[in-house]
């Protein structure tokens, strides 16, 4: 799989996944998590990661939905930073993205007394649950650092939540309705495959968009992989004002 465009080929070895380097690490994993292959535990290391970015943001108690637009927004824009995202497909919905491999993973977080939620009313009417970190689950993003895999992606996570807390506008609806990927036409109850199976650099929409930013930069002038992430957030918003 061509991650760079420049013919080199990124395929993370074996042992990144199934062998986390810190044996405090290895062992805490361990109990928590009952012998579950490395791979979910990616799952569920990176969006407690994302969780408790959005808490140092200031961000939570975070909404279910915003949590599911967070995800779509990391695991898009992942090969913008060259780090591997645990979904690289979404669930098609009327409104509203959903992973059911990231509710699956925030289900266990709570059972496990890394997460808490409770419900609060919403402004617009009806109830929604929330969640944020526990005392537990910070403690875990500490020891958390003692991945390779997980402190190679916290760079990238921690500056798609910065992008997130940077404007009010950017709820889960409008994530979904401005999303290349998500946006894209396709029936309700299908699955998006933005890189499971279908090559990313045809099929992540996404990262193609923030692809077009850069190359639209015809003045040279300085355009990070940052600033890929923080604009294609301000896209985003842009998309959703025009659709209100």
């Amino acid at each position: 799989m061509d991650h760079d465009g420049d013919g080199s080929d990124y395929s993370p070895a074996p042992e990144e996944f199934l062998a986390p380097q810190t044996p405090t690490l290895d062992e805490t994993l361990g109990r928590v998590y009952s012998g579950r292959p490395l791979p979910a535990l990616y799952g569920r290391a990176w969006l407690l990661t994302l969780l408790a970015c959005a808490e140092g943001f200031g961000l939570t108690p975070i909404p279910g939905d915003l949590v599911h637009g967070m995800g779509l927004l990391a695991d898009g824009l992942a090969e913008v930073y060259k780090v591997p995202s645990p979904d690289r497909a979404v669930l098609k919905s009327d409104r509203l993205p959903f992973f059911p491999s990231l509710q699956w993973d925030l289900d266990r977080l709570l059972v496990q007394g890394l997460l808490e939620s409770w419900t609060v009313d919403r402004e617009s009417g009806g109830l929604q649950t929330v969640y944020a970190c526990t005392e537990t689950g910070r403690s875990m993003v500490n020891l958390l650092d003692g991945s390779p895999l997980l402190r190679q992606a916290q760079p990238f996570l921690k500056e798609v939540v910065a992008a997130l807390a940077d404007s009010s506008e950017l709820d889960a609806e409008t994530i979904a309705a401005g999303d290349s990927t998500f946006a894209a036409p396709a029936r309700v109850g299908s699955v998006l495959d933005f890189g499971e199976w279908d090559d990313p650099r045809f099929h992540n929409y996404a990262l193609r968009t923030t692809e077009a930013f850069e190359k639209a930069n015809t003045r040279g002038l300085p355009f990070g992989r940052r600033d890929r992430v923080h604009l294609y957030a301000k896209y985003l918003v842009h998309v959703g004002r025009g659709a209100a």
